[in-house]
């Protein structure tokens, strides 16, 4: 069995929870001796199912306990034969496990999994997009606010936008439009209030003494 030092290429997705190895390799298919050609009864029941479509990829990302049921050897046979190389989930069940490792099938078990993976990637580009939006005020429209709007618009947009996500954006509303529209929102006030302190926004008579 050679190292494994890179696996590349595409990656099939089986978006199931508690995939044990009877739903991997049926049991009417163990009578074989040999240890391959197990590949064309991977999930053969569920291959039966209307809209199945598993392509034969590199990478495999599955869901939770993958592996679970017997200790059978026939299941890691199977996906390797089918053509994956590797195995992304969340956890494994233990021999599963172990018996992916003796024939070379790479298992990994992820603390944070692809979904979660996903949405924190999101949630930093709409941080990156308020501020994207700050520099973008602060340079082309100074007027718009102060410093200490700006120092406020990165913090509240920071919180805003971190909270709304973990609150799994209620209301259908992505964390994206929140962090675009909370600085805007901080460096108005913080332009209105200045304006207001300084009396610029009086009319230029009334703020004129009499001769």
């Amino acid at each position: 069995m050679k190292a494994i030092e890179t696996i590349t290429g595409r990656v099939s997705v089986l978006n199931r929870d508690d995939v044990d190895t009877d739903q991997i390799i049926p049991k009417q298919f163990l009578k074989r001796i040999e240890r391959t050609g197990f590949g064309e009864f991977l999930f053969y029941d569920w291959a039966k199912e209307p809209g199945w479509d598993l392509p034969a990829n590199p990478i495999l990302v599955a869901g939770e306990n993958f592996g679970c049921g017997s200790s059978r050897e026939h299941a890691p046979w199977g996906l390797q034969d089918y053509g994956f190389r590797a195995i992304v989930a969340p956890s494994f069940a233990d021999i599963f496990y172990s018996n992916c490792t003796k024939i070379g099938l790479l298992p990994i078990a992820l603390a944070i999994y692809t979904p979660n993976i996903l949405q924190i990637t999101f949630l930093a580009k709409a941080i990156r997009a308020s501020l994207s939006v700050l520099v973008l005020l602060v340079f082309y429209a100074p007027w718009f606010g102060t410093k200490t709007g700006a120092l406020f618009s990165i913090l509240g947009s920071l919180v805003a936008t971190i909270a709304w996500f973990v609150m799994g954006n209620p209301f259908g509303i992505d964390n994206a439009y929140v962090a675009l529209v909370v600085p805007l929102i901080i460096m108005g006030l913080s332009s209105m209030t200045e304006r207001i302190r300084t009396g610029k926004h009086m009319p230029a008579a009334a703020r004129s003494a009499p001769d």
